[in-house]
């Protein structure tokens, strides 16, 4: 008993199904907006390996596996594209399963999620590079202000003492000591 393929219609996944050459032989409404090729191409039933490109991958040996152990398999995390769309980069889960003579291709696409994942690494490393930023920022200020506050400690007494000694210089360039010595006494 064949099954009736229109089944996969309703599901909101991006489905492929092939026969057991890779051939394929029906795509849901879902398929064709997720991989962006036209209908007519797909309708002309192509090899799913000529359509599918696993980036970090071989579709051919995923294809074989799955055709040896004739089991259902679900990849890792992988990177793909379609022939008609090398631009788009996909980033998700390709499940493969049989079904009577077909074989049954869905994706789960990542890709939304992936590129959050990125951004939010990206900000949390922009945000660690801002913080360490700021704390040497206050650092720094600190720094000026604990060394504005020594040199105002320093500076007060010295300033004192320079006026002490121009005091004095002028004092000591009198004639007649004896009538300043009063005020000389205090500059000491």
């Amino acid at each position: 008993m064949k099954i009736d393929l229109s089944i996969f219609d309703e599901l909101i996944t991006p489905v492929i199904v092939t026969d057991m050459q890779g051939n394929v032989q029906y795509f849901n409404h879902q398929f064709v907006p997720f991989s962006k090729i036209p209908p007519r191409k797909l309708k002309s039933k192509p090899v799913i390996q000529d359509i599918l490109i696993i980036k970090d991958g071989d579709i051919h040996k995923v294809f074989n596996e799955f055709k040896q152990n004739n089991t259902p398999l679900v990849t890792e995390e992988i990177s793909f594209i379609f022939e008609q769309n090398v631009d788009a980069i996909y980033y998700g889960i390709i499940k493969i399963h049989a079904h009577e003579e077909y074989i049954v291709f869905s994706f789960l696409n990542l890709s939304i999620e992936k590129r959050l994942n990125d951004r939010y690494k990206e900000l949390v490393t922009e945000l660690k590079s801002s913080h360490a930023q700021l704390m040497q920022a206050d650092k720094l200020a600190t720094l000026g202000e604990m060394t504005a506050n020594i040199s105002h400690e320093i500076n007060n007494p010295l300033t004192i003492a320079i006026g002490n000694c121009e005091l004095l210089q002028a004092l000591l360039e009198e004639k007649d000591l004896s009538a300043v010595r009063d005020m000389l006494k205090t500059c000491t």
